[in-house]
This record gives structure tokens, C-alpha cells and sequence, in this order.
């Protein structure tokens, strides 16, 4: 393969890391702005408490939820078995560009010892 397509194939390559880069860090930084924008609005909510007091109750309210949410069976195990699911996919992916570089037994001549 010539050095064009070897640069082609190394240009997909790189592309498709970044992009499966950018998926798992979607997919894992939803989570935790879906957080953050929780305890954004359980501050807003609980107001009423003050400035200083609200932001450390809705803190604890936080963490109950989270330590109920983390308490179901098989949701967490499920979330990080997504996340893994999608960086396997991602790395044969970039694997099967990779094999287009490998040479093919197809052009190579056959050699009788």
C-alpha cells in the first residue's frame, strides 16, 4: 500500500478515535450533569433554608437519592456495561481500519520451497 492510502486509513483511524472518544465522554458526563443539574435545583427548591443552609441540605438530599438510586439491583452494573460495551465497539472499530494496512495473502506471491 502506498504511502497516500497508508495516510487515508491512519486520517479514519484518528477520526474515529476522536469520535468514540467524545461518545464515552457524552455518555458518562450526562451523568453527571444530569447530578449536578439535581442538586442545581433541590438548592433552588429549598431556598427557604438560606443561602449558606440550602446548598448543604439539598447536598444531603443529593446523596440519599444517589445512595437510593445506587441501591436497585443491577442499575449501576448496567451503566458501566453500556459505557465498556461502547469503547469495545469503538476499539474494533478502529481495529478494522488498522487490518486494511496488514497485507493480503492475496497479493503476495506463493513461494514452493
Amino acid at each position: 500500500m502506498n504511502k497516500l492510502g497508508i495516510g487515508i486509513v491512519r486520517a479514519f483511524q484518528f477520526l474515529i478515535l476522536i469520535f468514540f472518544t467524545f461518545a464515552v465522554f457524552l455518555y458518562y458526563g450526562s451523568i453527571l450533569m444530569i447530578g449536578l443539574s439535581v442538586w442545581l435545583n433541590l438548592t433552588e427548591f429549598l431556598s427557604f433554608f438560606g443561602d449558606f443552609l440550602s446548598p448543604i441540605v439539598s447536598l444531603g438530599v443529593f446523596i440519599g437519592i444517589c445512595y437510593y438510586i445506587s441501591r436497585l439491583p443491577g442499575l449501576v452494573a448496567t451503566f458501566l456495561a453500556i459505557g465498556i460495551e461502547l469503547i469495545r465497539f469503538g476499539y474494533s472499530s478502529i481495529s478494522r481500519f488498522g487490518a486494511l494496512l496488514a497485507p493480503s495473502r492475496e497479493t503476495t506471491p506463493a513461494t514452493n520451497p
